[in-house]
């Protein structure tokens, strides 16, 4: 590379080759080393106060050098490296002839005083050092602890001007990689500023840095494609003109290679769903789609992860045989989105005609993408593929299993919360899913089991029971608490009513608002509950020595039901009851009443009403209670693979106990 041969050659380079237009000098800052260099500068200042005092003011003092001060800070820091990091290029100036050996000292941390003027991004000074070793620009490739040269430093810090001055004075360190492979142009590619990019690759637009003997077409990166080389990095940096001209002087036979995290530009651009990107390469290579990046993927199958719908239309239009590609597991591009929950991928994956051979096809375990979405607790998903009617719901996987018996013997994931199971189990059961023979019969087999009687088994005790019965125990006492506490707060609010009793007179000792129809409200709903609760708690004492799963399941828990919700209507009559003199507030009480009964009849109904009934009226029911319960609930997103949280904080223990019991009543 011809190098300039005065200072004002150097001025004259930079200004021929900067371009007009400026860019915001935060596009190329990275944050990361930003954050350590000025917690670094920090430091540095904190203790560079401790120094001899003459030395330190000496940066800002007009007294005459003396010998003195070629001391040195506790961190390594000269007089220099003081007037270079506040940007002072006249005292830079003048100590470059009065010192000239400090221009070349590294402190603690590597750093020459160029580094610091670049990190300050002040040009006069970097200027100003430079020209002491001119026309040699050893200088500018020197690097400190963290493998950076002085451009990577006036790019972390988002100093275009002093960045392109180095550039324009030695163009050869755009590729010099620092101790984290990162070059000036990955960098600058990175952070899409296509004005620094243009200007690092105008540098060898007539001058390559070798020549191919064979005569055949030259690219500028042709070495193996690393971690954080230029092409990932344009990628990464989403911006078309930077892509474009590094996509130019890129050899095509690199863009099928692994970056160090196994991916391909292919995959790269797929996952993170830059479609113009996965164009191009499609146009450049269009066997890409084809071929697998060292984790097992195409790019199909991460463009259907991360739910790019319009990238994955492109591979299936484009590259048709792509749709019967798998990846390790044996999953297709369906496989893929139901596991991540992408329901807008698989309800568009659903409607092209030609996947149907996806639909039920099976992985290396024999699962298909409805036993995925059954095992990992989906139920909007599950509900999206059993609504298809191709979706069959009997196939069974490698261990015999339908989607049902996932479902319904606890196969699911440790991580399913509360309402999952059981709306899983609701959307297979209104699709008409059934367990497979084996499941049934197992179930329909009569089993001798003494439920009270323990066993000694490797120097312990063990209860004859099945896990399954322990689980209906459980349960059956949990719905005898509830009973209880039910029967004791109606039984005290059948003696304590609304508005007392007369004191005197002929109806003395009666109810002083028995007329009123909300009170009348309030003791027929009290009356009933008070009942219900009594007659399922004695249903619950008989079913702790019989037949516990139908006692609960067919008696237990719709007396219960009936009983809560009666509770909660006489609560609501007797409020309403004395509030009755202030319209708006009697009001208030009505509204907000009438939603949460609303709620608490969408929670109670599937626990009452046989989800398997055949009826239609009903199954219309239970499928608007089963939307709605969709409805309150939401997958989260920040967390792309197993991510599921409610909308609403509800409480923990309540909720927990409700999806216990309707588990009971689903199964």
């Amino acid at each position: 590379m011809a190098v300039p041969s005065s200072t004002e050659d150097i001025e004259t380079a930079v200004a021929m080759e900067e371009v007009a237009r400026e860019h915001d000098a935060g596009d190329i800052e990275s944050a990361e080393h930003s954050e350590n260099w000025n917690s670094t500068n920090e430091e540095e200042i904190s203790i560079d106060k401790c120094m001899d005092p003459e030395i330190y003011s000496y940066a800002t003092s007009k007294e005459e050098l003396q010998m003195e001060l070629l001391q040195v800070s506790p961190l390594g820091n000269t007089l220099v490296h003081f007037a270079a990091s506040v940007g002072d290029g006249a005292r830079v100036e003048r100590l470059r002839y009065q010192l000239p050996e400090l221009i070349l000292t590294k402190n603690n941390d590597g750093n020459l005083p160029l580094h610091l003027a670049a990190s300050v991004g002040d040009r006069s000074t970097v200027l100003s050092l430079v020209e002491f070793q001119f026309p040699q620009t050893d200088m500018l490739r020197e690097k400190n602890n963290r493998g950076n040269t002085a451009l990577h430093v006036a790019m972390e810090n988002g100093h275009l001007e002093v960045a392109k001055l180095l550039i324009a004075i030695d163009g050869s360190m755009w590729y010099s990689p620092n101790m984290h492979n990162k070059t000036p142009i990955s960098m600058a590619a990175e952070a899409g500023n296509h004005e620094l990019v243009n200007s690092m690759l105008y540098r060898y637009q007539d001058q390559p840095i070798g020549t191919q003997p064979d005569g055949s077409s030259y690219y500028l990166f042709k070495n193996q494609w690393e971690g954080n080389s230029v092409l990932r990095a344009a990628i990464l940096g989403r911006n078309k003109g930077v892509f474009d001209a590094i996509l130019l002087d890129t050899d095509p036979s690199l863009i099928d290679s692994s970056d160090e995290e196994g991916m391909t530009a292919h995959t790269l651009a797929a996952h993170i769903g830059d479609t113009e990107a996965a164009d191009k390469l499609l146009s450049l290579c269009p066997d890409g789609p084809y071929k697998q990046d060292k984790n097992g993927f195409t790019p199909a199958h991460l463009a259907s992860r991360k739910g790019h719908i319009r990238i994955v239309e492109m591979y299936l239009n484009r590259c048709p045989r792509s749709r019967y590609l798998l990846d390790g597991n044996g999953w297709n591009i369906l496989h893929v989105a139901v596991w991540h929950r992408r329901d807008n991928m698989v309800k568009y994956l659903l409607k092209r005609r030609e996947l149907e051979g996806l639909i039920n096809q099976k992985d290396r375990f024999g699962n298909t993408p409805l036993h995925l979405a059954v095992r990992q607790g989906y139920p909007k998903t599950v509900s999206i593929l059993a609504s298809d009617k191709r979706v069959n719901l009997s196939i069974r996987n490698h261990e015999r299993h339908t989607a049902m018996d996932i479902a319904r013997m606890s196969l699911m994931g440790e991580k399913i919360l509360f309402l999952r199971r059981p709306l899983t189990v609701m959307a297979l059961t209104l699709a008409n899913a059934s367990r497979s023979q084996e499941r049934i019969i197992a179930k329909v087999k009569p089993a001798r089991v003494n439920y009270f009687k323990n066993t000694k088994k490797d120097g312990k005790f063990h209860s004859g029971a099945t896990e399954d019965a322990d689980s209906h125990r459980q349960t059956v006492n949990n719905l005898l608490l509830v009973s209880t506490l039910v029967a004791t707060v109606t039984f005290a609010a059948g003696f304590t009513v609304p508005g007392g009793y007369k004191n005197s007179g002929r109806d003395e000792g009666m109810a002083t608002l028995v007329t009123d129809w909300p009170f009348k409200t309030f003791l027929i709903c009290n009356t009933i509950a008070m009942y219900s609760s009594i007659t399922g708690a004695i249903s619950l004492l008989w079913a702790q020595t019989g037949d516990m799963s139908y006692a609960s399941a067919r008696f237990g828990l719709p007396i219960l039901g009936v009983a809560l919700s009666m509770m909660f209507m006489a609560f609501m009559a007797g409020v309403a009851l004395v509030t009755s003199n202030l319209l708006w507030l009697s009001i208030f009480v009505a509204i907000t009443g009438s939603i949460f009964l609303v709620i608490i009849s969408a929670l109670l109904v599937p626990l009452i009403v046989p989800i398997s009934s055949k009826n239609r009226i009903t199954r219309f029911i239970l499928y608007c209670i089963f939307r709605l319960l969709l409805s309150v609930t939401r997958y989260d997103d920040e967390d792309d693979d197993d991510g599921f949280t409610l909308l609403v904080d509800m409480r923990r223990r309540i909720a927990f106990g409700y999806s216990n019991i309707l588990n009971q009543k689903l199964w």
